[in-house]
Parts: structure tokens; C-alpha cells; sequence
């Protein structure tokens, strides 16, 4: 009878739509991370209601994301139509990070060129420098040669 009853505390149950509406979206967490856990939760439930998981989605998201400002007033009738406009805010999410990243990528020298170091004549410290600039370069940077004693 005890290891009956210690298997009831630990088997699991099967969840009803209620329990989703502890499924929310944490804040600066992104849609395209709240979306997967949130379905994993309403697979779990018992006699799933699209009305009733709609409504638990739409009240998780996070009232203060660019999504959640948008559904606010704005009454949407199918899951369908809510994952259609998700959809539209992941993208835009991951256009804004992108972005970002790129921003912070460094920024590369706009001036190329090739410098070739050869020694000159028979004297073995005096070395020539030639610097010769490629297509594209911005002006003022032009080419020469400059010879330097070692």
C-alpha cells in the first residue's frame, strides 16, 4: 500500500488549460523562444480548446514586448491567425538583431594596398619600400616609394 501511494506523488497528470496560464513570457525573453515552450506546454494538456489555449498565449505574451503591445485591443478569433502575425514579429525581432550585430562588428579600412620591401643595390642597409594602392582607394593615399637606411 506505501509504494502505491509513493507512485501516485511522483506519476504524472495530465494537465488541463488552466495550467497554461502559468506558461508566460519572461521579460526580454524573444517571441521565437516563448512560442516552442509554450507549445510544449499546451501539448501536455488534456482535451486541448483552441479558444481556451488561444486566450492563455495571447494573456503569456509579455505585455511590454513590441507583440504584446500589439495585441492589445486587437482580438484575434484563430490560433492560425495569432502564429500568422507571431510570425510577422519573429521576423522583425531577428531583423533587429541582426542589425545590432552588425553594428558591432568592426569597421574595415576602406584604403587597400600592397607594400613590397626589397633591398636595394649592393649597399645591405638600405632597403626600398613600394607602395603601390588598388583600385577603389579613397584620394590622398596615393602610391610611392620611400627609402629607408636600417
Amino acid at each position: 500500500m506505501k509504494f502505491i501511494e509513493q507512485f501516485r506523488i511522483h506519476a504524472t497528470r495530465p494537465k488541463d488549460v488552466m495550467s497554461l496560464s502559468s506558461v508566460i513570457q519572461a521579460p526580454g525573453e524573444s517571441l521565437k523562444a516563448y512560442l516552442p515552450r509554450f507549445h510544449v506546454a499546451a501539448t501536455e494538456v488534456r482535451n486541448p480548446n483552441d479558444h481556451a489555449i488561444l486566450m492563455a498565449v495571447m494573456r503569456g505574451v509579455d505585455p511590454d514586448s513590441e507583440f504584446g503591445d500589439w495585441l492589445v485591443g486587437k482580438p484575434l478569433a484563430t490560433l492560425e491567425r495569432f502564429y500568422s502575425k507571431a510570425h510577422q514579429f519573429i521576423r522583425r525581432e531577428e531583423a533587429r538583431w541582426t542589425r545590432r550585430d552588425k553594428a558591432s562588428w568592426p569597421v574595415k579600412e576602406s584604403v587597400k594596398s600592397n607594400v613590397v620591401m626589397k633591398q636595394t643595390g649592393d649597399n645591405p642597409g638600405k632597403t626600398q619600400v613600394n607602395i603601390q594602392n588598388k583600385p577603389g582607394q579613397s584620394k590622398g593615399s596615393g602610391g610611392g616609394n620611400l627609402e629607408k637606411k636600417r
